[in-house]
């Protein structure tokens, strides 16, 4: 009776002994077939981050360098078209009035400029959008890597620059020189009140004038005369202004009604009668002729003398 429930608990224990022995067998004899490294979950998931890593093809990054390069394009056009009209304007303005400087203008210009930037920078990257740009479609990781920055930071270069370019195109219908012509002409204006308001008492004439040169145009203008309220042209070498503009010499005409190098034209068109003229060059730092000094009709005496023609070198030297 009691031999045999201790055979049957042998029997059992043996039994499970073998079941345990064959598992443990098996795993080893699995592991030996399988490969040495990392388990099988972890395979797994490098096997995932690797093609969720893979770096982008050149069909995307082509479409993301050249969606870069167009949004900046806008940008590069708005930049410049507001930064040229709003400098021009200011240097027009504020810059004749106040004598800035035009890189002064510039600098409010930008101002604008980068001001429009922010108020329109969606609608920039909307209109960008609402034309059909593709969309490049990059992964978090694939934007954040190296290659793909490099591609977007030439894209939005090569496109700010073609933007900045078209922009400029704005300066084909600006007049460049315009702002620099009236700061010149209020410049020479400023000079000639305080000069000339007394020209005739220095020098016992009737009339005095001051030619600006303007070698762009060949010509001499004055808009600033004690006499002749409108603008009085005329062309370098012609004349007596122009000649003196031309030779550089101080020139005294004592008889202008029998003298050939006089003009009778502004003359006849306003009746004033020329006797007398004394004309200097008025000389920048440079010592190029950048306009003429006239005086008109010697009041008293036989026309402009020695002394006359030394005052107005002074003056002239003043002016200039």
């Amino acid at each position: 009776g009691g031999g045999g429930p201790g055979r049957s608990d042998a029997a059992v224990a043996s039994t499970g002994g073998s079941m345990l022995a064959a598992v443990v067998g098996g795993r080893r004899a699995a592991q030996r077939l399988l490969p040495h490294g990392p388990g099988l979950g972890a395979l797994a998931r490098s096997s995932t981050r690797s093609t969720r890593d893979e770096a982008p093809s050149a069909g995307q990054l082509w479409n993301f360098f050249f969606h870069s390069a167009v949004t900046f394009v806008g940008f590069g056009v708005m930049d410049n078209t507001v930064m040229l009209l709003a400098g021009d304007a200011i240097d027009n303005t504020l810059g004749v009035r106040f004598g800035l400087a035009t890189l002064t203008a510039a600098a409010f210009g930008q101002i604008f400029s980068d001001v429009s930037g922010i108020c329109f920078g969606s609608t920039v990257e909307a209109l960008a959008t609402r034309i059909g740009l593709p969309i490049p479609e990059l992964t978090a990781a694939q934007r954040s890597m190296r290659v793909t920055k490099l591609v977007g930071t030439m894209g939005s270069i090569c496109g700010v620059v073609a933007g900045c370019l078209i922009g400029m195109s704005t300066l084909l219908f600006i007049d460049v020189n315009e702002a620099n012509r009236a700061k010149r002409e209020k410049e020479l204006s400023t000079i000639f009140e305080v000069v000339f308001s007394h020209a005739r008492e220095v020098f016992d004439a009737e009339a005095s004038s001051l030619f600006v040169l303007d070698r762009e145009k060949g010509q001499l203008w004055s808009r600033v005369t004690t006499d002749v309220p409108f603008v009085i042209t005329c062309d370098i070498g012609k004349g007596v202004v122009g000649q003196v503009a031309e030779n550089g010499e101080v020139v005294n005409i004592k008889d202008a009604m029998t003298d050939p190098r006089v003009n009778h034209t502004v003359d006849r068109s306003t009746g004033f009668c020329t006797r007398s003229i004394l004309c200097a060059p008025v000389r920048n730092a440079a010592g190029e002729v950048v306009a003429v000094v006239e005086v008109i009709n010697k009041r008293s005496g036989e026309g402009f003398d020695a002394s006359d023609e030394k005052s107005v070198r002074l003056l002239a030297t003043h002016v200039g």
